[in-house]
């Protein structure tokens, strides 16, 4: 099935706040998977990944990866954690953070020793594909060699994204979760417009 990048990113942040993420890291995550859908990357797998683990604080991409950006961010230093499930979702998060000027690179590596790399540096962004799988561990670093031999990453998906059907169904369920129900015990509650149109 085909769903805009605007249908990603809402459910993706409801998603996530129905499975506990606190709003401004929903977010972040929302527009991070955004960033990789239009990149033309596995978006939603790794959004999937990442939330399945998300109370597994120590590997959670979610809670790991916006902390290790601002952290880099403020003192420059090498970043190493992981294995993370849904570690691509750090490429987004890097991409969506608008980093100083200064070049940041994000090395995502398997259990096989395969091995992805992102480079962000003003507003070129440039990727080689190193074919990983499963969790990875996280490296943020800043280099400044050459990134002149991989092509800069341009949106290519700008009017939606082909998904699983499976897949948008489990996103759809983890959205689900920040429901009500709609019956008399919750209107008593607050929930709708109230038991009588004047409320």
């Amino acid at each position: 099935m085909r769903v805009s990048l605007n249908e990603l990113e809402a459910t993706g942040r409801k998603a996530a706040i129905g499975l506990g993420v606190p709003v401004g890291l929903a977010q972040d995550a929302a527009g991070a998977v955004t960033w990789l859908a239009e990149a033309g990357m596995p978006a939603l797998p790794a959004l999937l990944d990442a939330l399945a683990v998300y109370r597994t604080a120590d590997v959670s991409i979610l809670t790991l990866g916006p902390s290790a950006i601002d952290r880099f961010l403020v003192d420059g230093e090498n970043r190493s954690f992981g294995p993370c499930a849904g570690a691509l979702v750090m490429f987004g998060l890097v991409a969506c953070a608008n980093p100083r000027p200064e070049q940041i690179t994000v090395t995502l590596s398997d259990a096989k020793a395969a091995a992805s790399v992102m480079t962000v540096s003003g507003d070129g962004v440039t990727l080689s594909d190193g074919g990983i799988s499963g969790s990875c561990t996280v490296v943020l670093s800043g280099t400044s060699g050459s990134t002149a031999s991989h092509p800069t990453v341009r949106a290519i998906n700008r009017f939606g994204v082909e998904v699983s059907d499976a897949d948008w169904q489990a996103l759809e369920a983890y959205a689900a979760l920040t429901l009500v129900p709609a019956d008399a015990r919750s209107r008593e509650k607050g929930a709708g417009a109230g038991l009588v149109d004047r409320d």
